[in-house]
């Protein structure tokens, strides 16, 4: 009896893999971890084919073309399909939502550091020029678009030639997660894969082939395929690629997977993300079928028949020349006049407003953010941010993912570095890799003079040093704030001269006094020498203070 049976306890069901007709019976799974993969006898995986149509159907409505997503029909033989597509009014929305989201995330660039300190080597230039040199940022911002109209997105990295072919550089990558197969535990599918796939078909004259790449921690198996179809059929030699420098297995002297996956955003029952339509499919048709209606029926009345009294038309029909400037009148007061139609489109419009309400709310993205305010004057920065408190905590779920990704990737770029002694734009990388910090901004469009008054009185408070508010208000490192102090120092200094408090010390006198005009010399109430005040002097910071006695009665 088994241990499962014995304590009454119903094993989960096991996934599986589909055997094709020619390929022998599958091993016993095992207790080992998993190093290969099997072919696979179809391609698309089976279970992947659902997640593939999704991004297939997502990339449509992103792009605009609702048309084909929605498999509009064109029941009118007036029309043919491509004027059945103008007649079709496209309110990309989805595409807007995901521009929004991707902008408000990236569009101010967080500011990435490495540690610093005694037990950190100081790589802050190697950091610098390797984000400079892959372009980084601009790779997070479309991730973050793809994340958000698929729901994942996913970062490689690997060692080559970037820009100087007599160099390595660590490369990143956005790879599409149309071509991600990862091996998931059946146990705990949010759970890191030890395996993960890039596959992609291609041909090569006129031949479908199945491109492989297969990451384990530390190696990466390249494969080719042959396709028969859809089925996956005999593993060809890598030499068909024509790429010297690929090979079957590389070592990647990192002992991480090179593949870091993001997610959109997840609910715990999928390792992978919810895209931002998920929900709102029904909402992007609706509003386009209602103003396509609504468009139609005011187009078909724009032309209006002419109706006109009996006895204008000839025998055949036409309008008689002798009428075409005057005509006579009927006994009952007949004329020519125009046939409308009040087409009572109050009610679609109000729909229209109510979808649109409907849209706002359920796609977290305030109307303010599309650009739809309610009134004519600017709301101030912090009217403005509790008005789009859902879209702030839109972009702060995708920063909850996007945060530990962009981690991982520069661990993992720092790792790559010290195993390949790679440089960047010349800079060496020294030391340990260490886990960068990054300081994420406000996605709200700051209110610069909202945060100089908060800055002042932060100031006044004393909780806060002037190099804490020139980096809040100017995004700089530290260091170009203490360099930017320093010159404001210096140009004040320059600006007041130097005062001096002048000092009348009489012959025979053992201590200096202080000569006020007017009144006599009076010795300092310490006795001790009197010197020269110079009000900028530690940048303004405690200047001693000379009191002088009260004018004597």
């Amino acid at each position: 009896m088994s241990a499962s049976a014995k304590n009454n306890i119903t094993p989960l069901p096991q996934i599986t893999p589909v055997a094709s007709a020619n390929s022998a019976a599958s091993p016993p799974r095992s207790n080992a971890p998993v190093t290969v993969i099997d072919a696979k006898p179809i391609f698309p995986y089976p279970d992947s084919q659902n997640r593939l149509e999704k991004y297939k159907f997502n990339s449509l409505l992103f792009d605009g073309n609702h048309f084909d997503a929605f498999k509009i029909k064109v029941d009118n033989n007036l029309y043919n399909k491509n004027y059945s597509r103008l007649r079709y009014v496209v309110n990309n929305f989805p595409g807007l939502i995901s521009k929004i989201c991707a902008d408000m995330l990236f569009g101010n660039q967080p500011r990435i550091t490495l540690p610093e300190g005694s037990n950190h080597n100081d790589n802050s230039d190697w950091l610098e020029n390797w984000l400079h040199d892959t372009d980084f940022m601009t790779i997070c911002y479309e991730s973050a678009m793809t994340a958000s109209y698929k729901g994942d997105t996913l970062f490689k990295l690997r060692v080559g030639q970037l820009n100087d072919p007599n160099n390595s550089s660590v490369i990143v990558e956005q790879v599409q997660p149309d071509y991600f197969f990862p091996t998931l535990n059946p146990l705990n599918v949010s759970a890191e894969p030890k395996q993960m796939e890039i596959s992609f078909l291609f041909q090569i004259n006129g031949k479908d082939y199945l491109r492989k790449e297969i990451h384990t921690a530390g190696l990466i198996r390249n494969e080719l395929w042959k396709m028969n179809g859809a089925e996956v059929t005999t593993q060809e030699p890598l030499s068909l690629l024509n790429d010297p420098d690929l090979k079957e297995e590389e070592k990647t002297g990192v002992d991480r997977l090179l593949l870091v996956h993001v997610p959109n955003w997840k609910d715990g029952r999928s390792y992978f993300g919810k895209d931002d339509y998920y929900d709102l499919d029904t909402l992007f048709y609706a509003i386009n079928n209602r103003i396509s209606k609504v468009d139609n029926i005011l187009d078909k009345h724009s032309d209006p028949i002419l109706a006109i009294p009996e006895g204008i038309l000839d025998e055949e029909g036409h309008v008689k020349r002798e009428n075409l400037g005057l005509f006579e009148m009927s006994a009952n007061g007949e004329k020519p006049e125009y046939i409308v139609w009040n087409a009572q489109l109050t009610a679609a419009f109000d729909e229209i407003d109510r979808l649109m309400q409907s849209l706002y709310m359920f796609s977290e993205v305030s109307p303010d953010a599309f650009g739809n305010f309610d009134d004519a004057t600017a709301a101030s920065g912090r009217a403005l941010k509790y008005r789009m408190m859902r879209t702030v905590a839109k972009v702060n779920r995708k920063k909850i993912y996007f945060d530990r990704a962009l981690k991982e990737v520069i661990y993992l770029a720092q790792l790559l570095a010290e195993a390949h002694n790679v440089k960047a734009l010349g800079a060496e990388y020294a030391g340990a890799p260490d886990i960068p910090s990054i300081e994420w901004h406000d996605p709200i469009p700051q209110d610069s003079y909202e945060q100089a008054q908060e800055e002042e009185l932060r100031l006044a408070s004393g909780n806060q040093t002037l190099v804490d508010s020139i980096i809040n208000i100017d995004h700089v490192t530290e260091d170009q704030a203490e360099e930017k102090v320093k010159q404001i120092q210096k140009e004040k200094k320059a600006a007041t001269p130097k005062v001096t408090v002048p000092v009348n010390n009489p012959p025979g006198a053992k201590d200096p006094t202080i000569a006020v005009p007017g009144q006599s010399p009076t010795k300092t109430p310490s006795g001790a020498p009197v010197p020269s005040v110079d009000p900028f002097a530690n940048g303004g910071v405690n200047v001693p203070k000379t009191t002088v006695p009260p004018k004597a009665q």
